[in-house]
């Protein structure tokens, strides 16, 4: 699937990369810093405080939804192509600061300690940009493109920052994340899990919140919200603690713990109506149903009930990766067909022509992957049309050219002349536009050909477009191959319906052949059905 369509990770990547940073998904909350300043800032204490500070944090952290209470790491970085001093200072810098700050919250890594290269020697290898975000490589200019990045990193420089990447994750960042889960578990089994709060999570849900006291009314961390947005809730609400805990039980692989924390936190959601986190929620419940090899009921349940909810918000990308979740769960359980109309149900309300081409796109290769009765070729070829044509609607020529291309490959010899009209007449006029005037015309001589038994309008119409684009792009081109038809002579019939007064009376019911189409060897006449060019009447 990918190798029909190497672009299509990518754009999931970046689909995945834009729905970060949300109130009602916790995956991209941040649970450490790393805080880095260079070796040359005259005041690294400071320096290192403002940027900790909450108005230098995301917007996320000054609202309350994230938790600024973080892992927090303090690294000094000193670059080596500065004077020999430079080192030494660097070394009394961090010592002084371990102090401050604390010995294992700090860090020194060195970099830029090899020589620049030699005159005519080859290019050292370059590190970074492989691993740089699609998005930011596309951003860069011709001159950085052509840049070597980390040509001046040493083999201690790189494995130096190797082995710090290896002490934060193992000595500082998993400790943090188990002391994390354990800390959250006590908070939610203090609320939620002992036997009172049972009885009142129960009660709320037989009897209402209006049964109860009006201490809910002032939850900790709980703000309402409208019916377009819904309520939002901060880190510190019991909510945000479960939505956390279950998350970073999922990091960690305990799916067990996450999918039971995802469903008690689900109930509440349900109770006050947050569909955008019933629908975040609901998905992650069918993702670890399908890491448990839970039965597939519940994953598809849960999987529909997430894309329903998106769209209530018409959050539409949400939906649509949803729905990408889904469809890669059909085709892994040997169900093509159904994951094809997962993808397709989106496209039915999507006004975006570029995401609905490259969705009918993948509902074309789906059916294309159907193995019980062999694949469904037709059913590829018409989806591929309908992804052609949201493809050049969204300006995306060569991809739609490409789609049409694939599609007049399965249809060329099934001889549907209506189909193969408006792909050759597609093709032609579009890639006209591409100035690939020898394709153009090329699609036009098969258009031409085409056209047995059909409209005289349309005759005319394809005819007229083909000579214009011959008079315009290549005027001296001889064109030998044009199906156009041949007149027979002796078929031809004149027909005088209505006697003439000026014409004799033996010749008023005289027969003269007329100009007709039969025999012709390009696929019927350039003409209608009275008078002029075409079948007489």
């Amino acid at each position: 699937e990918n190798d029909l369509a190497p672009w299509f990770p990518t754009y999931r990547h970046e689909l995945a990369r834009g729905l970060r940073w949300t109130d009602h998904e916790y995956f991209d909350h941040p649970v450490a810093v790393l805080l880095v300043a260079s070796t040359s800032e005259p005041d690294i204490v400071n320096t290192l405080m403002r940027l900790m500070a909450l108005d230098s944090l995301p917007s996320l952290f000054r609202e309350g939804v994230m938790d600024p209470n973080m892992l927090k790491l303090y690294v000094l970085l000193h670059d080596n192509t500065l004077d020999g001093t430079a080192a030494e200072q660097a070394e009394a810098t961090l010592k002084s600061i371990r102090e401050i700050l604390g010995a294992a919250q700090c860090s020194l890594i060195r970099i830029n300690s090899a020589p620049p290269p030699a005159p005519g020697a080859p290019p050292p290898e370059d590190i970074w940009t492989a691993s740089r975000p699609h998005a930011a490589k596309m951003d860069l200019s011709a001159a950085e493109q052509e840049r070597v990045r980390g040509a001046l990193l040493s083999r201690a420089d790189i494995d130096g920052v190797r082995q710090f990447v290896q002490d934060f994750a193992l000595k500082a960042l998993l400790p943090h994340m188990d002391k994390r889960v354990r800390l959250l578990n006590m908070q939610v089994t203090a609320v939620r899990k002992g036997v009172k709060n049972q009885l009142k999570s129960w009660g709320t849900s037989l009897f209402g919140k209006t049964a109860l006291s009006g201490a809910d009314a002032a939850r900790e961390g709980y703000i309402e919200g409208s019916d377009a947005t819904g309520p939002t809730y901060l880190y510190n609400s019991i909510e945000g603690q479960i939505r956390a805990l279950a998350d970073t039980c999922f990091v960690l692989h305990d799916y067990e713990a996450a999918l039971a924390n995802y469903k008690l936190v689900l109930s509440d959601y349900r109770k006050d109506k947050a569909l955008r986190h019933v629908a975040a929620a609901s998905e992650m419940c069918a993702v670890c149903h399908l890491f448990l090899n839970h039965e597939a009921k519940k994953q598809d349940e849960y999987l529909d009930g997430a894309y329903s909810h998106y769209l209530k918000y018409n959050l539409l990308r949400y939906a649509v990766r949803t729905t990408l979740l889904h469809a890669d769960v059909l085709r892994a359980r040997g169900r093509p067909s159904e994951a094809a109309e997962k993808l397709l149900r989106v496209t039915v309300s999507d006004p975006n022509d570029l995401r609905s081409a490259l969705l009918y796109e993948q509902a074309a290769l789906s059916f294309l992957m159907v193995k019980k009765g062999g694949a469904h070729v037709r059913k590829y070829a018409l989806h591929l049309v309908h992804a052609g044509h949201r493809f050049l609607k969204a300006g995306h020529k060569s991809h739609g050219l490409r789609c049409y291309h694939s599609a007049v490959r399965v249809y060329q010899d099934k001889r549907w002349t209506h189909v193969d009209d408006h792909l050759y007449s597609a093709l032609a006029k579009h890639s006209i536009a591409a100035q690939m005037i020898p394709e153009a015309v090329t699609f036009y001589v098969k258009l031409l050909g085409n056209q047995h038994r059909k409209p005289q309008e349309r005759q005319q119409i394809y005819l007229r477009d083909f000579i214009m684009v011959l008079r315009q792009h290549c005027p001296t081109r001889v064109i030998s191959n044009l199906g156009l038809p041949a007149i027979k002579p002796a078929s031809l019939r004149i027909v005088i319906d209505e006697p003439s007064v000026h014409l004799p009376s033996h010749a008023k019911r005289a027969h003269v052949p007329a100009i007709g189409t039969s025999g012709s060897t390009g696929g019927g006449g350039v003409g209608g059905s009275s008078g002029g060019q075409g079948g007489g009447g």
